[in-house]
């Protein structure tokens, strides 16, 4: 089984609603070294073992132009084989 993690956050330089008020809450909890949070989220896909190759080029396709926006978010995608 291959596991594709891809990790989706904010471009640098677009406001991060999220970010920003969880890094006033995480000052107010007494962590004031806080200076900047980006909040993302993280896609978990687990495909059979197939073309390995076709399978990348396939992900990387859908996490371009369908599950991360482009315009305002970048992403990276971290490759795992797991046994079964």
């Amino acid at each position: 089984m291959i596991r594709a993690k891809l990790l989706i956050l904010p471009k640098t330089g677009v406001f991060d609603p999220q970010g920003e008020t969880l890094r006033r809450a995480l000052i107010q909890q007494g962590l004031v070294e806080t200076q900047s949070v980006r909040v993302g989220k993280e896609i978990v896909i687990e495909l059979q073992d197939a073309d390995e190759e076709r399978l990348k080029k396939k992900v990387e396709e859908v996490a371009k132009n369908f599950l991360a926006n482009p315009v305002i978010e970048q992403y990276e995608i971290q490759w795992e084989r797991k046994e079964q």
